[in-house]
Order: structure tokens, then sequence, then C-alpha cells
């Protein structure tokens, strides 16, 4: 993944170098425990951080990470900028939740728009496609099928409102499977703008 296309997924700015926007980026870490960082992550990788200062940049030149990207709507302090210029290291910013850029990044590494049942729609953004099986009178696995979808549309930043409604369908729906039939699958769909979860039922 380049460092234009985390760009877009984040809704971020590229405040500094620019030019390195085709950066291969070879793996997402997300701290703001700096000793995590030198700790746990491996050369070529970004960075999510919400902590904004020298410390930040120090830390990604001794860990060879490739590019930083401030969260929560903050900014490089004074000065900072300028040093990482001299180092040549990409900083970007947008005003996403730590919680919410990793939700992100996660959905488009699981379903980049070259593999099946992913596709990039030029105006819109990701579109999933995902089928499950419910099986009837699984009851240590019900919830499972809802649970999942609605972890996927916390990861394509779907309001809370709208999440609550399709978990709660799919929930209903899934246990009546578990309760009376023999098995269903289960169709889920998603782009940014619409949401369906389709169910076949077998059996009584």
């Amino acid at each position: 993944m380049t460092l234009a296309e985390i760009a877009r997924i984040l809704d971020a700015a590229i405040e500094c170098c620019p030019e390195k926007e085709s950066m291969e980026i070879t793996g997402v870490y997300a701290s703001d425990l700096m000793s995590d960082v030198l700790a746990l992550t491996t050369p070529g990788g970004i960075l999510l951080t919400g902590l904004a200062n020298a410390q930040s940049i120090v830390t990604a030149v001794v860990a060879e990470v490739a590019a930083v990207l401030y969260l929560r709507g903050k900014r490089p302090e004074d000065g900072v900028l300028e040093f990482v210029k001299k180092k040549g290291i990409p900083v970007l910013t947008c005003g996403l939740s730590m919680y919410e850029a990793c939700g992100r990044m996660y959905r488009a590494e699981r379903c980049p728009p070259a593999t099946p049942g992913a596709t990039m729609s030029d105006d819109s953004g990701f579109a999933l496609r995902e089928k499950s099986f419910i099986k009837g009178g699984d009851f240590s696995h019900a919830g499972q099928v809802s649970t999942s979808i609605k972890s996927m549309l916390k990861g394509m930043s779907f309001p809370a409102s709208v999440i609550r409604r399709v978990v709660i369908a799919t929930y209903e729906a899934e246990m009546n499977v578990v309760v009376y039939a023999d098995e269903a699958e289960v169709t889920f769909e998603a782009t940014p703008q619409a949401v369906t979860v389709t169910l076949r039922r077998r059996g009584a």
C-alpha cells in the first residue's frame, strides 16, 4: 500500500514530503508509547500516533519508520516539520481517533480492491461483500455473524445509529435460524452509502 492510498483511506493530508506519496508502506503501527514503537516496529512502516512532538520523530528515525501520521487533528509542534524535512520523513495529519484510524486500515488491508469480494468505486470508496453461514441449533456460535458485521461497519465508519439498526436486525434473524431452521446463508454487502444483509434460510 502506498502513502497516497493510506492518506485517502484516512482522509489525511500529507504535510511534509508530498513527493514521496508513491512510497510503499510495509506495515502500520499505532501507539503513543514510543518505547513500544522502538520494540515492535520494523523498518518501512507508518506510525499512527497522537504524540505530536519531536520525540515521535526522533523515535521514527531510530526505528526506521517510513512515515508518521498524527491523529485527532493534532499538528506537529513548532520546529518539528523543519526537522522532518531534513530527515526526509513524510508527515501526515488527520482528524480521526486512533480507534477509527486502525479500523479503517484493518478493513482496507483485509479487503483491498484487488481481492475477490471487494471492489473500489471511483466515487464511494470501498464496497464489501462477504458470505457467512449459520447452523441451526448451534447456540454456542449464535451472534457471531451479527458481531462480525458490526466490526466491518465500524471499520467503514458508518454512523453508530445505522450500525445499531443493522446489527439488531441481523442478530434477530440469526437467532431465528438457530432456533427454528436447519441452516442459513447470510450475504452482507456494503458501500459507504448503503448496507444490505440478505438471509436465505433452509429447513423448518
